[in-house]
C-alpha cells in the first residue's frame, strides 16, 4: 500500500515540477513540489504541525489544502509574521484563527518564541517558508525557535526548501550577543547566502543544544545562482511586491532606523525613498496610513525602480555608502535604535556616522564572514553553486 502512494506522490510532484519548471519558477523548483520525497513520511503518523504563509503554496494551491486533499492528518497550523495568507502589515500583531476546521497559532502574537507545549500532541512538524535571505526578515527566527522547540519535545522536523531570491549575496557583520533579538536571532551576515533549507541545516548543527531530527527536502531543476535571475512566484510578504523590492529590501530596510520611509505604504514599497514635506526630492507619493514613525500624507523623495534589476541581481555586496549618503539627506539627523537592532551591532551606524568609504565597511565584517562560513558544515550546502566559493 506506502508503494503506491509514494508512487502517487511521485507523480503528482512530476506534475508540479514540470508545471513549476513552466508557469513560474523559472530553472529551480521549491522542495515543497516533490511531493513523492516526502509525503510517505507525513501519512505514516497520525498528527502534523505545518509552519506556514502566504506563499507556502504548489501552484496556485496552498500546501495545506495539497496536503489535506492527499489524506496528510494537519492538527495544527503554525504562521509567522504577516499570517497564513501573509496578509497583516510588518509589525502588525496576527491573531489565532481557523482554517478548514484546523487551530491556526499565531507565532507573530503573544507567542514568538514557540512555547514547546502547542508540540504535545504533533508527532511530525513541516516548516515551509519563502526567506529572502535577509536576517532581520522574521521568517528565520520563527524557524529558529520552532526547530528549538521541536528538539526539545522530540519531534522530527522536515524543512521545504525554497530559493533564496537574494543568493549571491553574503555580506554584513555578524550579531553582537548585546544586540540580539527578533530581527537578529542567530550570528550570522545580515545577507547570508544560504536557502532557509541551508540554514536550518546550520541552526540545528550551531545553535540548538537539543536538535531535532532534521531532513530537508531540496529544490529541484537548475538552481545554481538562481537568485540572479529568479524571483519567488508569490510574494513572500506584503510589502515585497516585486523582485526590484526584494533586491533592494536588504539595504533599504536599514531606513526604518532613520527618518526617511523606504516607502512603506506607499503604492511603490522597498523602491524609493521618502520623507514627509514638499522640495526633499523628485517624486511624491501617498503614504496610505501611519506606520511607526511614518505619518500618513505626502511623502518625497526619490524612485529607484529605474535602477535596473539585472544590475541589482548582480551584486555580490551591498551599497552600503548608500547609507551615508541616506543620513547627509535627512540632515544627519541621529538614528534610532532600531538601526543597531537591524543591524545586531553598533559598528555600522559609527562606519555611517563617520563618512566611511564603502571598502572599509568591508573590511570591518571580513573576519566575520570568514568566522561565519567555517562554521557552516559543507553537508548543510545543498547546491552546486557552492562548490564555487
Amino acid at each position: 500500500m506506502w508503494w503506491l502512494v509514494k508512487l502517487c506522490g511521485w507523480l503528482v510532484g512530476v506534475y508540479w515540477l514540470v508545471r513549476g519548471l513552466v508557469y513560474g519558477y523559472g530553472g529551480c523548483v521549491p522542495g515543497s513540489y516533490a511531493l513523492g520525497s516526502y509525503l510517505s513520511d507525513l501519512r505514516g503518523v497520525s498528527s502534523v504541525g505545518v509552519v506556514v504563509h502566504g506563499a507556502s503554496r504548489i501552484g496556485d494551491v496552498h500546501l495545506v489544502d495539497t496536503l489535506l486533499a492527499l489524506g496528510v492528518r494537519v492538527r495544527r497550523i503554525f504562521v509567522p509574521e504577516h499570517g497564513f495568507l501573509s496578509r497583516y502589515r510588518a509589525g502588525e500583531v496576527v491573531p489565532d484563527t481557523v482554517y478548514r476546521g484546523i487551530s491556526v497559532v499565531s507565532l507573530y502574537g503573544r507567542n514568538r518564541t514557540f512555547p514547546d507545549s502547542l508540540l504535545a500532541d504533533i508527532e511530525l512538524l513541516v516548516i515551509d517558508l519563502q526567506d529572502v535571505g535577509v536576517r532581520a526578515y522574521t521568517y528565520i527566527s520563527t524557524m529558529y525557535y520552532a526547530l528549538r522547540a521541536a528538539g526539545r519535545r522530540g519531534v522530527p522536523v522536515i524543512v521545504l526548501d525554497r530559493p533564496n531570491p537574494n543568493v549571491g549575496l553574503v555580506d554584513g557583520p555578524l550579531v553582537d550577543s548585546s544586540f540580539q533579538s527578533f530581527v537578529a536571532v542567530v550570528p550570522i551576515p545580515f545577507v547570508y547566502g544560504l536557502t532557509i533549507g541551508e540554514l536550518a541545516c546550520v541552526m540545528v548543527r550551531a545553535w540548538i543544544d537539543t536538535p531535532p531530527e532534521l531532513k530537508v527536502i531540496p529544490c529541484m531543476g537548475e538552481c545554481e545562482d538562481w537568485g540572479r535571475e529568479g524571483c519567488p512566484r508569490d510574494n513572500p510578504s506584503p510589502a515585497l511586491r516585486t523582485c526590484l523590492a526584494i533586491r533592494l529590501y536588504p539595504i533599504l530596510v536599514f531606513l526604518e532606523g532613520t527618518a526617511i520611509n523606504p516607502c512603506r505604504e506607499t503604492d511603490q514599497p522597498f523602491t524609493c525613498v521618502c520623507m514627509p514635506g514638499e522640495g526633499v526630492g523628485k517624486e511624491c507619493w501617498h503614504v496610505e496610513r501611519s506606520w511607526g514613525r511614518y505619518r500618513r500624507g505626502r511623502c518625497c523623495g526619490y524612485g529607484l525602480d529605474g535602477i535596473p534589476d539585472s544590475v541589482v541581481g548582480r551584486w555580490d555586496r551591498l551599497p552600503w555608502y548608500w547609507l551615508f549618503v541616506w543620513w547627509v539627506w535627512q540632515g544627519e539627523k541621529p538614528f534610532y535604535s532600531y538601526f543597531d537592532r537591524l543591524a545586531g551591532t553598533e559598528r555600522l551606524r559609527m562606519l555611517v556616522e563617520v563618512g566611511a568609504p564603502l571598502e572599509t565597511y568591508w573590511l570591518a565584517w571580513e573576519e566575520d564572514l570568514k568566522a561565519f562560513w567555517r562554521l557552516v558544515p559543507r553537508e548543510c550546502l545543498l547546491y552546486l553553486r557552492r562548490e564555487k566559493r
